[in-house]
């Protein structure tokens, strides 16, 4: 059983009893996604806490856990052509790709784009595109993206339990360098980068 880190919005009711965890995205007074620690083999057995004696130091559980992301593929899927063209990515791990520079620069070099925009809206779901994408391009990453976000409705589906972000991610070089606000976060969004209003528009 190895530990990675797991993507989880600010509101998990795991960070309540104690799950370790520390803020991705957001601030300390107004935090949106953190990034917990799970023992995986096959699915999560558990949650790292602090109260886990094997990792009472926390140096060691974020470099075993981010070492077992870096080394573990998740097949990324090109989807088009040209300034069109799509990756995506699916099951376990998903979303966590963007946790590390390695799987993202992957990102980039399938779009052969610079600048990248990633949806994450759930743990099993990853959908990428160049930033400079067309409006249509952009109109079905954001309809794809809250199609996700909102689940099928399908009986059984456990959306909630699998939710990350709301909202889609730019990153540069394989770093994360800004977010744009989707849906009500949008109109409510205080400095918000002027650039990505045309993103912030298309839904």
């Amino acid at each position: 059983m190895r530990v990675f880190p797991v993507l989880k919005p600010a509101s998990w009711q795991g960070l309540t009893y104690g799950a370790r965890a520390h803020i991705w995205i957001g601030t300390p007074q107004a935090p949106e996604v953190v990034v917990a620690y799970g023992c995986y083999d096959g699915g999560f057995a558990s949650y790292i806490t602090n109260e886990t004696p094997a990792y009472n130091d926390p140096d060691v559980l974020v470099r075993e856990a981010f070492d077992n992301l870096k080394a573990h593929d998740v097949e990324l899927q090109v989807v088009g052509t040209g300034a069109d063209r799509v990756v995506i990515a699916a099951g376990p791990f998903a979303a966590e790709q963007v946790l590390s520079e390695r799987h993202v620069l992957a990102i980039h070099d399938r779009l052969e784009s610079a600048e990248v925009v990633v949806s994450i809206p759930r743990r099993d779901a990853l959908l990428a595109c160049p930033a400079d994408a067309s409006e249509q391009l952009r109109r079905t990453v954001t309809g794809l993206h809250q199609e996700a976000w909102r689940g099928s409705g399908q009986p059984g589906e456990q959306v909630l339990d699998n939710q990350v972000l709301d909202a889609l991610i730019v990153f540069a070089a394989g770093l994360k360098v800004d977010v744009i606000p989707l849906g009500r976060r949008a109109a409510t969004a205080v400095g918000a980068p002027a650039r990505w209003g045309a993103w912030s528009a298309v839904q």
